[in-house]
């Protein structure tokens, strides 16, 4: 019962540092997202970020998609 309970709290210690830096790692890629989606070349065109609002005006308009992609930031 003993390790049981160190490995829980070892756990529980380990996340409490772990989850405040993956906060600013988030905040960090989302800051990222918005500086790529300021450029001008995104601003000739009107770009969707919704994939299922693409989809749906691309079948509506029978057009394909084309998807910009960019590894900086994920959720």
């Amino acid at each position: 019962m003993t390790n049981a309970l160190t490995r829980g709290l070892g756990l529980g210690l380990a996340l409490a540092m772990v989850l405040p830096a993956q906060q600013s790692d988030q905040d960090e890629m989302i800051a990222r997202r918005d500086k790529k989606l300021a450029a001008e070349f995104l601003k000739r065109a009107a770009w969707l970020t919704d994939f299922d609002a693409a989809k749906e005006q691309a079948a509506e308009d029978d057009q394909l998609i084309f998807a910009y992609l960019t590894r900086s930031f994920a959720a």
